[in-house]
């Protein structure tokens, strides 16, 4: 380890790393440790040396905070967040200063163009304030320090619109970030005197100097013991705060710094859109709301206000990292929305502002905005219910193409369904009445009802024998069974087919293991001569045409009043958490929407409605 790595104790339990003319902060709490910035671009491998010399061996924070996000205390947290599968956490108020465009609530116009110019001259491929990737593993934080309860945040803006820093009440430690240095990065001259004295942030790359000077004086305001800053040698002595108001007091006689931005600089409203993100995996209380600004689409973007999002299965799975491929932390969960085009890209030809869409958008659904590619949203009708066009996009393009693209059913013909009473299931019960199918469904006892509503013989897979029940009933064998739930469902689902029969698996495995063992499965099942076939269903390997083709058959049967979602609850955005608790408990029947931003017109099924609008919507068909 070299001097230049070198990890230095200046108070209990916090570790000063100097790289590049920056500090970044080792900090222990309890039984984890926090990483406080991250220095430059290109300083990840260095940081993760000097953690390994404190902490061990492959050492991994339990958090990254940032004091803010100017690109030398932000620099390698995208990597070191790649790195350890970690969010990288920043005080809500800086967050729009994520935006690889300038913003300009930062005011002064030199440093706007000064540090791209230090970034192109250090060779950083970005050459802009902000790492483009940045902003999509960033979450707020207010007074509570992530991974840091023994520590508080102190918002001390000036520097940037939501600098902080972070105080520890039991020893008075504090680590300032920018808002005090113990180097003069304006003036480096200054700094060839032997009389240390603190200084100010550089005013070149300063927002606000009024509000850097009165941040100053509110930490002066908590006497502490020792200061860490974001640039220089720590500070200690029981004369911190007085050499706190002594740099409060310089600052306040120079001009520069008693000015406030002209009307011109002031700080211009931001638009934001909130989004409820994962930034952990676990149960439904890991997901945590979070301001997004909302930004311009690109040219081949389209910007949808979204009316519906669904909560699934898939969300389920992606939040606990379940999956053959689960989404990176962290991220914003949502299967399939419905809404209205708000703005299009320069590039945008075939989508116009104000049309109904919808979009499998697989993650980000679970917002108040979606930022959409061109070529992905399909046309909804306005005239039917968001919520219930938004269970259409999903649950109902599955049900009918497994159930006429995959198996290709036929009127006559009988088949099983797993998971009868849920989202997808009810959809196959709606569908396989109207295609003429004779219907078996497996759900829990309270499902019965709903299922015998739509002409299916239910079965409780809970105390009865499913396999036993198809053989006295079906002596010949299924015609196709159409199976969600996986597990020993598919031996037992191939042992009911009638040879020819098929099964057709569209639930999502588990894990790669699982999809290897799937495909595997059904490559030796097909392999059998004049045996039973074995499919694999997934909307992702869906040809766009023929989606595009089946939506538009849906939406014809949903305007008509031949299909009526099921819709078990409608919530607002901000409920998703217990929208996914409900799916879990697998007390859902039918399928839970999240209304956003306002309560949907109540126009669609709801489950104390069943009983009416079923049998009428069974009537017409």
């Amino acid at each position: 380890m070299t001097g230049r790595t070198a990890a230095a104790e200046i108070a209990q339990g916090v570790h000063r790393v100097a790289l590049a003319g920056c500090n970044v902060y080792l900090v222990r709490s309890g039984d984890g440790w926090v990483l406080v910035d991250a220095a430059w671009p290109g300083q990840a491998a260095r940081i993760r040396r000097a953690a390994e010399s404190v902490y061990g061996a492959r050492a991994r924070p339990s958090a990254i905070v940032l004091t803010h996000l100017h690109p030398d205390h932000q620099g390698s947290a995208l990597a070191l967040s790649r790195c350890w599968d970690l969010p990288v956490h920043a005080h809500a108020d800086e967050l729009p200063m994520a935006d690889v465009a300038y913003d300009p609530r930062y005011a002064d116009p030199i440093g706007d163009w000064l540090e791209p110019l230090v970034l192109r001259a250090q060779r950083h491929p970005w050459g802009s304030r902000r790492e483009p990737g940045l902003r999509a593993v960033l979450l707020p934080f207010a007074a509570a320090v992530p991974g840091l309860p023994d520590w508080t945040a102190v918002p001390v803006p000036g520097h940037t619109v939501g600098s902080v820093a972070l105080f520890r009440p039991a020893d008075r430690a504090l680590l300032t970030g920018d808002a005090v240095l113990t180097v003069d990065i304006a003036a480096p001259w200054r700094n060839l005197s032997r009389a240390p004295r603190l200084a100010g942030p550089p005013w070149v790359s300063t927002w606000n100097p009024r509000r850097a000077l009165a941040s100053a004086r509110a930490l002066a305001a908590l006497d502490p013991g020792v200061l860490g800053p974001g640039h220089g040698r720590e500070w200690t002595g029981e004369g911190t705060a007085a050499a706190l108001r002594g740099l409060a007091d310089r600052l306040e006689r120079k001009p520069r710094w008693a000015r406030d931005p002209g009307p011109g600089k002031a700080p211009q409203p931001r638009r934001t859109y909130r989004s409820l993100v994962v930034g952990e995996r676990g149960g439904p209380e890991v997901l945590r709301p979070a301001q997004n600004l909302l930004r311009a689409p690109g040219r081949a973007e389209v910007r949808v206000r979204v009316l519906a999002s669904l909560v699934c299965g898939p969300d389920v799975q992606a939040r606990r990292g379940y999956g053959p491929f689960p989404p990176r932390l962290p991220f914003v969960p949502g299967y399939a929305v419905v809404g209205e085009v708000d703005a299009v890209g320069a590039g945008v030809r075939d989508v116009r502002v104000g049309q109904r869409v919808g979009a499998l958008t697989i993650v980000g659904g679970y917002a108040e905005y979606v930022y959409l590619a061109s070529r992905q949203p399909f046309p909804v009708p306005a005239s039917v219910d968001p919520g219930a066009a938004a269970v259409v996009a999903l649950n109902y393009l599955v049900a009918y193409q497994v159930l006429h693209r995959s198996a290709r059913a036929r009127a006559g013909q009988t088949v099983l369904i797993t998971g009868a009473g849920g989202g997808i299931g009810t959809a196959f019960l709606q569908l396989g009445r109207l295609a003429g199918l004779t219907m078996y469904g497996v759900d829990t006892a309270a499902k019965h009802s709903l299922i015998g509503e739509y002409g299916a013989v239910p079965i409780d897979h809970r105390t009865q024998d499913v396999v036993a029940v198809i053989r006295r009933a079906v002596p010949l064998g299924l015609d196709a069974v159409f199976d969600g739930v996986g597990g020993d469902y598919l031996a037992r689902g191939l042992s009911m087919l009638r040879p020819g029969g098929t099964l057709v698996a569209y639930g999502n495995p588990g894990s790669r293991r699982g999809l290897l063992r799937l495909l595997a499965i059904t490559l030796a099942v097909n392999a059998r001569p004049h045996g039973k076939r074995m499919k694999v269903y997934g909307t992702t390997a869906s040809r766009h045409q023929a989606a595009l083709e089946d939506w538009a058959a849906l939406y014809r049967l949903l305007e008509d009043g031949r299909i009526e979602p099921v819709l078990a609850e409608r919530l607002p955005l901000l409920d998703a958490a217990r929208g996914n608790s409900m799916l879990e408990a697998g007390s859902v029947t039918g399928t839970v929407v999240l209304a956003t931003p306002e309560p949907l017109a109540d126009r669609g099924t709801a489950v104390g409605e069943r009983e009416s609008s079923g049998t009428a919507a069974r009537r017409r068909s």
